[in-house]
C-alpha cells in the first residue's frame, strides 16, 4: 500500500515520517497484512531495506536525529528523559503489543542501526541518485571516479568564455567564421532594439544575458529533448534557411499588410462622399498601418474584430440614419476595409509569432558550438553536470519495470518515505516510480508525503501535478490510500488560533477567486487542542504606493519588534521574511542604523544568508588578501606595469589592514603610506600588513600549509577566536579544493572570484540570541515564534522574460522539413495572440499559483505573531479580471477585500487600510526543552583556532634537538636560495629579488654576514659563464612554471629557457650534496614533456647553487 499523505504546514510531517520509519523498522507484515513486532533478543535489519529520501541536507539531518531520539525514548535509553514517546501509544496499536515489548523491540533496534549506520539510508534525493550512477558508471559511459559539479552556471561561464575567445585565432576556420556571424547578428539586434552589445565584457550585462540564456534552455526539458534538438543545429545550412525564411517572411507580411491598407486608404480618401461617412476609428486604425505595416499588440483590438464579424459597422451611425449620405453606402467598401482588417489581424498573429521566434534565433545559433564546450569540459575534466544525473540515469532504466540497476547496489529496499515530494521533477519521478512499483508487487508498504501549496521550486522543474496525480496511475490506483484531504485529516500543531484562521479564511478566498479550489482544497486546518486556549496575533498594513517610502514598513516592523522584544520574545524568536537578498540587505542595514541612532532600541545580533557567507569574514579576508599579494611575485621591470602593480599591492594592503579591525579610512592612510615607503626604498610592512616578498620564505610549501601559516603568523589570537568557525569552514574549504587535484595559489584564487566567495557558507545556529532575516524560500519547513513580512508585495517576482521551450506548429509560408523540433521562446504577453495563446495563459496561471504559493509559505512560518507590510499601487484596486498584471499585493488585498471566508474568520479593512485580529502575545512560559543525546541542552563556543608550525610538531619527539637544527637551517638556507634564483629572470633582477628577500620573516633570521655570503652564490651563479645564455640573450624563458603531463600528474620546472641558437634548456636547481641518480628522473621527465610538445633539441641540467657545479643529464 502506497500512503499518500497531503500535509499542510505546521500537520507534523517530520513526525509522520519518523513514526513511519520507526514502525517498518520494529517489526514486519504477516501474512495477513498486520505488522508484528521483530522477535526479542534478535538482531533486525529492518533498517537495510528502508530507504528515505528528503529534499535537503538539513532535513535529512532532522529526520536522522528525530528517529534516534525517539528510538531511544521508546527504549528507556535517553538519558534524564522523563516524558513518554508521542509515538508509543500508536505502535503499540498498530503491533498489538504492550509498551514493554515495544521498549524491547526499539532497543535491539537502536543497536543494530547505531552499529550499522552505514546502512542508515536516508539521503536527499540527488545523493541517491549519485550512490546509484556511480554504481552504474561504466552503462553510464562516465568515469567511475567522476567529479561532481553543482553548479550549471560555472560551466556554461566558462563555456561561453571559451566560445569567446575561440574568436581570436589568426587563422579562422569555418566553425570559427559561423560562430562570429551568429555573435556579429546578436550584437546587431541588440543595436537595432536599443540595448547595449558589449558581449565580450565580462562583466556587462549582455555577457550576462547569454550567460542566462543557456542556463534556462539547460533544463529538463532540453534534456529529454537533446538529441533531436541537437541533431537539427549541428545541420548549420538547415537552420541558416530557417532563420533568413524567418526575416523574408516577416518583411513579407509586413509589406503585404501595408500594401492591402495603403490601397483601402487611397480608394477611400479618394472619395470624399464616403470617407465622410466612414467610422474615423476604423479608419484611423487601416491608415495607420498603411505607413508603418506594424505595430505591436497583445490582443487583436476589439474594432478590427467588429469589422470582421460585421462589415457594415464601418458606417458612422449618423449616415446610416440620413438618407443622401446612406446612398453612398458601398458593399464594395465593406469588402475592401473587411479585407484590410483581416490582413491586419494575419499580420498581428503572424509577425507576433515570427517577431518571438527571432529574438532568440543568434543565441540558439551558439547553442550547439557551447554544448561541444561543455560536454569537452566533463570529459577533459572527469566531470559530470549534478544536473546530467536524472537523463543519465533514465537511458539506463530505460521502459525496466524490474529496477534493476538498484539491485546492484547491494541493497534491496522494501519500504520507501519520500518527502516533499510536491518539489519532484519529472525526471526525478520517473527515476524512482520503479522502486515504489517494484515495492508494491511485494506488498510492501511505502510513504509519500508533500503539500502542492508548498511548492514554490517550479524554477527548478518541479511537478506538483505528480502528487495531485499519483493515486490514479494504473500501478498505484487501488493500491493507494490518500490522506489529508479532508478537515479531520488536517490539524495545524504550530501555530496559534488567530494565524490559523485568519490563513484558512484568506487562502480560501483566493483560491475561490482565481481558481486554485483543485490545489487548496485541503487549505482548512483545525485549530490543535494544545493551541484552543493559545491566542496569537495577525497585523496586515497596507500602503498607499504614492505616499510609500520602504522606510513606511520597516518602521512598524521596528515598532513591532521592541514590543515583541520586551515582552519576553528573544532575538532568535524573529524572524523577518524578505523576497531576496536585496529584500533582506535592506532590512539589515536599516535595524543595524536603528540601533547605533536609537539607544533605548534593543541591541540584538543579525543572521542572514550573507552574514553567514564564509567571504564575509575578516579574518577570511585577511587570509585571501594575503594569499592574492603571494600569488604576485613575478619581477617586473615595466614602470606602467610595475605602477599598477604598486596599487593593486596597496588595495591589499588596505584589505588586510581592514580585516584587522582598523576603520576603513585609517586603513587606506595606512595603506597608502606603506605604498610611499616602498616607493622610498624601504620594506613598507607593518605586523598587519607585509609584501609578495614573503612568497620566499615559503616557497615549496602546499597551500594548506600556507594557509595555516598565514593564519599563525598575520592573525592575531583574538581574531583567531572571534572567527574560530569561519576560519576552519574555510581551511575545511582549502582541504577539499586541494584533494580535487588542485594546489596553486592562483587556481584557488580564480575559484574563490568566481564561486567560492559567493556560495561557501557556514550553519547559523538557532540557538543564537540574533533575529533572522532569511528569504520566504529559505524559511519553508522552519518555525518562529514571531515572523514580519515588511514587503509583502514580494516584488521580485518574474512577470516576463522567461524562457520556456515550444513545440512549433507549422508556419504559413515556412517549408516543415526546415522547421526546429523545438523553440527557445521569451514568454512575453505577445504569445496570447499566437498559436501559442492557451500554453501562455497555462504559464500564466502557474506563475500566478506559485506568487500564492509563496505567500502560503511564508505566512504559515508563524506561531504566535504575523506582521505584514504591503505597498499597494492604484492598479491594485482594479476589479478583477480587468486585464491589469495580478502580483502579489493585488492578490493579498482581494483576499482580504473579499471578506474571506466567514465561516473561519471575517476579512475587511479599516480607515488606515489595516487588518487586525487578536492581541498583542507576550512569550509563553513552557518548559525548557530538554537536551538530547543527539541535541545536547547546553552548548560550547568554539575555541580559538590553533594552528600548528613544523617545528611545533617536532617539539615532543625523541629527536635530537641540535641535529634536527643543523637539519632546519640547511634546509631553510636551500629554500631561501632556491627563492632568490626563482625570481631571477635577467641577470639585473639579482637587486630585486634580494630586496624582496628583505621583506620577509626569514630576513629576521638571517644576519649581515648571511646576506653577504647569499649575494656572493647568487651573483656568482649568475654571472657564470656556463650559465650565460640562461640569464640573457634568450628568446623566452618559463620560472616555476607547472607542468601537466599526459598522465595527469602536475609537476613543476625550476628554470626552462629557450636560448637564441633553438635549444630548450631544463635547469633544476639543487643544494646540498650531489646525487645526480637520485634527481636524474626528475629532470629526465621534464625533458620528454618538452619533446612530446614538439620541443626538437632538448637539453637537462643540474645546476648545484652551493658548488657551482653544472651536471648535464
Amino acid at each position: 500500500m502506497i500512503d499518500i499523505y497531503k500535509a499542510s504546514a505546521g500537520s507534523g510531517k517530520t513526525f509522520t515520517l519518523a513514526r513511519e520509519y520507526i514502525k517498518f523498522i520494529l517489526g514486519h507484515k504477516n501474512e495477513q497484512g498486520l505488522y508484528e513486532l521483530n522477535r526479542p533478543g534478535s538482531t533486525p535489519s529492518g533498517h537495510r531495506n528502508v530507504l528515505a529520501m528528503t529534499f535537503t541536507n538539513k532535513a535529512t539531518e532532522e529526520m536522522k536525529s528525530r528517529i534516534i531520539h525517539e528510538l531511544a525514548v521508546l527504549a528507556g535509553c535517553e538519558r534524564d528523559w522523563e516524558r513518554k514517546s508521542p509515538y508509543e501509544d500508536e505502535l503499540c496499536r498498530v503491533f498489538r503489543c504492550t509498551s514493554e515489548a515495544l521498549g524491547v523491540a526499539a532497543k535491539d533496534a537502536l543497536r543494530s542501526l547505531l552499529y550499522d549506520f552505514s546502512r542508515f539510508s536516508i539521503s536527499t534525493i540527488d545523493s541517491f541518485f549519485q550512490m546509484v550512477l556511480r554504481s552504474f558508471a561504466h552503462e553510464a559511459d562516465v568515469s567511475a571516479n567522476y567529479a561532481l559539479e553543482l553548479d550549471d552556471r560555472e560551466v556554461i561561464t566558462m563555456s561561453v568564455d571559451q566560445l569567446l575567445q575561440s574568436l581570436n585565432h589568426s587563422r579562422p576556420t569555418r566553425r570559427s567564421r559561423e560562430i562570429e556571424t551568429w555573435i556579429t547578428g546578436y550584437m546587431k539586434s541588440l543595436i537595432e532594439n536599443g540595448n547595449s552589445f558589449t558581449l565580450f565584457n565580462r562583466s556587462g550585462n549582455v555577457h550576462d544575458d547569454l550567460i542566462n540564456f543557456i542556463g534556462a534552455i539547460h533544463n529538463d526539458t532540453f534534456k529529454d529533448n537533446e538529441a533531436r534538438i541537437m541533431d537539427y543545429l549541428a545541420d548549420s545550412d538547415r537552420f541558416h534557411q530557417f532563420c533568413s525564411t524567418v526575416f523574408d517572411r516577416i518583411s513579407e507580411i509586413k509589406k503585404n499588410t501595408a500594401e492591402v491598407c495603403r490601397a483601402t486608404v487611397g480608394y477611400i480618401e479618394s472619395r470624399p462622399e464616403i470617407s465622410d461617412i466612414v467610422s474615423s476609428v476604423g479608419l484611423k486604425i487601416v491608415k495607420a498601418w498603411s505607413e508603418s505595416g506594424w505595430k505591436k499588440y497583445d490582443s487583436v483590438p476589439k474594432t478590427i474584430r467588429s469589422v470582421i464579424e460585421d462589415p457594415s459597422s464601418i458606417w458612422k451611425a449618423a449616415a446610416k440614419k440620413n438618407s443622401k449620405k446612406s446612398a453612398f453606402i458601398s458593399p464594395e467598401v465593406e469588402a475592401m476595409m473587411e479585407t484590410a482588417m483581416l490582413s491586419i489581424e494575419k499580420c498581428i498573429e503572424s509577425v507576433s509569432l515570427l517577431e518571438i521566434i527571432r529574438g532568440n534565433l543568434y543565441q540558439l545559433g551558439l547553442v550547439n558550438a557551447l554544448m561541444e564546450l561543455i560536454d569537452r569540459f566533463r570529459r577533459e575534466n572527469s566531470t559530470l553536470l549534478l544536473s546530467d544525473t536524472n537523463s543519465l540515469l533514465a537511458k539506463i532504466i530505460g521502459d525496466e519495470d524490474s529496477p534493476f540497476l538498484y539491485e546492484k547496489l547491494g541493497t534491496r529496499y522494501h519500504n520507501y518515505l519520500i518527502d516533499e515530494f510536491q518539489d519532484t521533477s519529472l525526471s526525478q519521478w520517473y527515476n524512482m516510480r520503479p522502486l515504489l512499483r517494484e515495492s508494491l508487487a511485494y506488498d510492501y508498504d511505502s510513504l509519500v508525503i508533500g503539500d502542492e501549496k508548498q511548492c514554490i521550486y517550479r524554477f527548478r522543474n518541479s511537478d506538483p501535478s505528480l502528487l495531485h496525480n499519483l493515486h490514479r496511475e494504473d500501478w498505484a490506483e487501488g493500491n493507494s490510500l490518500v490522506r489529508g484531504d479532508s478537515i479531520t485529516e488536517n490539524t495545524n500543531w504550530r501555530s496559534s488560533a488567530e494565524v490559523v484562521n485568519f490563513n484558512n479564511s484568506l487562502f480560501v478566498a483566493i483560491s475561490r477567486l482565481y481558481g486554485f479550489d483543485d490545489v487548496y482544497s485541503n487549505v482548512v486546518q483545525q485549530v490543535s487542542s494544545k493551541h484552543c486556549d493559545h491566542h496569537g496575533y495577525v497585523r496586515v498594513k497596507f500602503f498607499d504606493s504614492e505616499s510609500y517610502t520602504e522606510d513606511s514598513s520597516l518602521e512598524v516592523m521596528a515598532s513591532e519588534m521592541r514590543r515583541q522584544l520586551s515582552s519576553g520574545y528573544s532575538p532568535c524568536d524573529i524572524a523577518v521574511l524578505v523576497r531576496n537578498k536585496k529584500e533582506g540587505a535592506k532590512v539589515i542595514r536599516y535595524l543595524e542604523a536603528l540601533m547605533a541612532s536609537d539607544e533605548n532600541f534593543p541591541k540584538f545580533d543579525i543572521i542572514s544568508e550573507d552574514s553567514l557567507l564564509i567571504s564575509r569574514s575578516d579574518a577570511v579576508v585577511n587570509i585571501i588578501s594575503r594569499l592574492r599579494m603571494l600569488s604576485d611575485v613575478d619581477v617586473v621591470s615595466d614602470k606602467r606595469k610595475r605602477s599598477s602593480r604598486e596599487i593593486a599591492v596597496m588595495l591589499n594592503d588596505y584589505e588586510s589592514i581592514h580585516a584587522s579591525g582598523i576603520a576603513p579610512d585609517k586603513a587606506l592612510l595606512s595603506a597608502i603610506e606603506r605604498m610611499k615607503k616602498r616607493a622610498d626604498g624601504g620594506d613598507g610592512n607593518e605586523d598587519a600588513g607585509g609584501s609578495s616578498g614573503e612568497a620566499l620564505s615559503l616557497h615549496g610549501i602546499d597551500l594548506v600549509s600556507l594557509v595555516e601559516s598565514i593564519i599563525s603568523t598575520r592573525l592575531s589570537p583574538a581574531m583567531r577566536e572571534s572567527e574560530s568557525v569561519y576560519i576552519a569552514a574555510f581551511v575545511d574549504l582549502v582541504v577539499k579544493f586541494v584533494g580535487q587535484g588542485h594546489a596553486d595559489i592562483r587556481s584557488f584564487l580564480q575559484w574563490w572570484d568566481d564561486a567560492g566567495s559567493r556560495k561557501a557558507s557556514i550553519s547559523g545556529s538557532s540557538e543564537a540570541r540574533a533575529i533572522n532575516v532569511l528569504t520566504a524560500h529559505k524559511s519553508k519547513g522552519l518555525e518562529f515564534p514571531c515572523v514580519h513580512i515588511p514587503f509583502g508585495e514580494m516584488s521580485a517576482g518574474k512577470s516576463g522574460g522567461d524562457l520556456a521551450w515550444f513545440e512549433l506548429p507549422c508556419i504559413p509560408g515556412i517549408p516543415d522539413d526546415i522547421l526546429p523540433p523545438m523553440m527557445p521562446l521569451t514568454v512575453s504577453s505577445s504569445l496570447s495572440v499566437t498559436s501559442f495563446a492557451e500554453q501562455y495563459a497555462e504559464i500564466r496561471r502557474e506563475e500566478l499559483l506559485d506568487k500564492t504559493n509563496l505567500l502560503y509559505v511564508a505566512f504559515t512560518r508563524a506561531i504566535d505573531e504575523l506582521i505584514i507590510g504591503v505597498k499597494l499601487s492604484k492598479s491594485d484596486r482594479g476589479a478583477l479580471g480587468d486585464g491589469k498584471k495580478v502580483n502579489v499585493s493585488r492578490i493579498l488585498y482581494e483576499g482580504i477585500t473579499s471578506g474571506g471566508d466567514k465561516d473561519y474568520m471575517p476579512l475587511s479593512l479599516d480607515d488606515d487600510m489595516e487588518f487586525r485580529v487578536g492581541s498583542p502575545t507576550c512569550r509563553q512560559m513552557s518548559d525548557s526543552r530538554k537536551g538530547t543525546a543527539m541535541h545536547p541542552a547546553a552548548s560550547e563556543l568554539m575555541v580559538a583556532y590553533e594552528s600548528t608550525s613544523v617545528e611545533s610538531v617536532w617539539q615532543n619527539t625523541n629527536v635530537d634537538a641540535e641535529r634536527l637544527n643543523r637539519i632546519e637551517v640547511a634546509r631553510e638556507r636551500g629554500l631561501i636560495l632556491h627563492g632568490l634564483m626563482s625570481h631571477i629572470r635577467r641577470a639585473e633582477d639579482v637587486d630585486t629579488a634580494f630586496r624582496l628577500l628583505r621583506g620577509t620573516p626569514d630576513a629576521r633570521r638571517l644576519t649581515s654576514r648571511d646576506f653577504i655570503d647569499l649575494r656572493d652564490i647568487v651573483d656568482a651563479r649568475v654571472s657564470d659563464p656556463r650559465a650565460k645564455n640562461w640569464y640573457e640573450g634568450f628568446d623566452k624563458v618559463y620560472m616555476e612554471r607547472e607542468l601537466l603531463t599526459a598522465s595527469g600528474e602536475i609537476s613543476r620546472a625550476d628554470r626552462v629557457v629557450w636560448t637564441a641558437d633553438g635549444e630548450v634548456h631544463v635547469i633544476d636547481y639543487k643544494t646540498g650534496s650531489q646525487d645526480p641518480k637520485r634527481y636524474k628522473r626528475q629532470v629526465n621527465g621534464y625533458m620528454q614533456f618538452f619533446r612530446s610538445i614538439g620541443c626538437p633539441c632538448v637539453r637537462g641540467f643540474l645546476y648545484y647553487l652551493d658548488s657551482g657545479d653544472i651536471v648535464e643529464l
